[in-house]
């Protein structure tokens, strides 16, 4: 496998994933400037949120070199179509 590759994962409910996706806002944030609630996070990425019922969600990962450098949802609400 070429190393020098971005892979892109789009996951379910993976805990590894779930995990790196957490992990990757801490990274990138200096400490003061993290607003994320990593509770709520990981609730929307479960789909056990309160507001996850209005929307479906596609979790992708964006790995480099086995490091996750990059991290999307895509929220799509009925009728978005």
């Amino acid at each position: 496998m070429d190393t020098d590759k971005i892979r892109i994962i789009e996951f379910d409910c993976e805990e590894n994933y779930i995990r790196d996706f957490l992990g990757l806002a801490v990274k990138l944030y200096k400490r003061g400037f993290y607003t994320e609630n990593p509770d709520e996070v990981r609730e929307i990425l479960l789909g056990k949120h309160i507001l996850s019922k209005y929307f479906k969600i596609r979790k992708l990962l964006a790995y480099y070199n086995g490091a996750a450098v990059a991290r999307c949802i895509l929220s799509e609400y009925e009728g978005d179509r």
